[in-house]
């Protein structure tokens, strides 16, 4: 059985969750390969990158050059750049992504050749409605985030504040439906959560299963390193208290960094003395510092050993989200035995048991991060070291690569 996972680019968040599924896939010995179009990354077993020169031909450049829109996907673009702009640009939305895509890849070799194709993060690679239409082999869509069963949006929240977008949004989700009526397919989310949210959409009526798969984690990549070498390998004292944080862009509004930060700031002086913020990922914050807490940033890494020296050097780690499909930097964490704090939404609750094998706070609830950092710093520590002891082995049991790679097989076995 081949099967071919297809997604958008090698790193990020739902890439490497992907990744690492195809890994294990691998290490039970079934055929799993990748189709890529972003190469960031290096040394990934069996991917291949698609050749994006020539999909383009000389009139095309042309009447694009002279400032006409010739294909779906360029037209929805146009479309959607009238309706607002992405946070990144000032405006009020994360994501919102067209069906469509400037590239072909229905005639694939790799696509030919597969028994089972594996959906992941694909906006702006799959073009859905041809790819859909045409494919004839079934098809397992794992869902990193919403947006396979929402128009545009890549988690609901955004819809809820842009309006302008409602009509393009129900195109888009119709779009989708169309796509998919004569497909045999199956659904994975990566939490409960998430599963249940496409269960009730209308664009997934006809799947004929769905499951929640866990991400792998591999032991060996994520390993607990005693906090005293941490921090020393850090440069940071060990007398003090490593609060962490991370994620692949701070000035994302859905992770909630600001939350975080003003509930830093109010922490009492005299145990903000004790205190070094640590962090890794993308650095812009959109000017938006700590002001009176020792800060460290690491800036971006993709390192899984170097992580590791990270996430073992925090005494809590904290993920503020305000909407999140799983969390994988939480479940990073705790491979560390580094007790989390995550917010009580989407699937962070799907790791933390709270006061068992994490800590949950409250965003609904005025103070609920301040609080709750406040009660952890104070804890016992033969307490707070208990619970990063639970969340260890919880995390070892969920998330074994063979069990998951395994319930992949039997899910891929039921449709072929």
């Amino acid at each position: 059985m081949k099967i071919l996972h297809i997604l958008t680019a090698d790193t990020g968040g739902a890439a490497t969750g992907a990744i690492r599924q195809h890994n294990s896939l691998l290490d039970i010995h079934l055929d799993s390969k990748i189709l890529c179009c972003y190469k960031n990354a290096q040394s990934i077993k069996n991917i291949e990158y698609f050749n994006k020169k020539n999909q383009k031909n000389l009139a095309k450049k042309i009447v694009e050059k002279i400032g006409f829109k010739f294909s779906n996907y360029d037209k929805e673009i146009f479309k959607i750049e009238k309706l607002g702009k992405s946070f990144a640009d000032g405006g009020t939305y994360e994501l919102f992504s067209n069906p469509y895509s400037n590239y072909n890849i229905n005639n694939h070799p790799l696509v030919k050749q597969a028994d089972v194709i594996n959906l992941h993060w694909t906006s702006g690679f799959l073009d859905i409605p041809s790819f859909l239409k045409t494919n004839t082999k079934p098809i397992v869509w794992t869902l990193h985030d919403m947006y396979p069963y929402l128009g545009g949006f890549h988690y609901d929240i955004d819809l809820e504040n842009n309006s302008s977008f409602k009509l393009i949004e129900e195109k888009y989700i119709n779009i989708k439906i169309d796509a998919l009526k004569n497909t045999k397919y199956a659904i994975v989310g990566n939490s409960k959560w998430n599963t249940q949210k496409a269960k009730e959409s209308v664009v997934f009526k006809n799947a004929q299963s769905f499951d929640t798969v866990y991400y792998p984690l591999l032991s060996s990549q994520f390993t607990p390193i005693e906090k005293t070498v941490a921090k020393t390998a850090l440069n940071i004292p060990n007398s003090k208290f490593v609060i962490g944080f991370a994620c692949e862009n701070l000035s994302n509004p859905r992770k909630g960094y600001l939350n975080l930060l003003e509930s830093l700031e109010k922490l009492p002086e005299n145990i903000k003395q004790n205190i070094v913020c640590l962090n890794f990922g993308n650095t812009t914050t959109n000017g938006k510092e700590f002001k009176t807490l020792q800060y460290i940033q690491l800036g971006s890494i993709n390192n899984p050993k170097i992580q590791s020296i990270a996430y073992s050097a925090m005494d809590l780690f904290i993920i503020p989200s305000t909407a999140e499909a799983f969390g994988l930097t939480a479940m990073e964490a705790i491979a560390c035995k580094t007790p989390v704090l995550g917010n009580n939404v989407g699937g962070i609750p799907e790791m933390i048991e709270n006061n068992v094998t994490g800590f949950l706070f409250d965003t609904n609830q005025p103070n609920s991060l301040l609080t709750n950092i406040l009660k952890i710093i104070e804890m016992d520590f033969e307490k707070r070291n208990t619970i990063a002891e639970n969340g260890f082995n919880h995390i070892k049991l969920q998330h074994n690569p063979i069990i998951i790679a395994s319930k992949y097989k039997q899910i891929y076995q039921t449709l072929v």
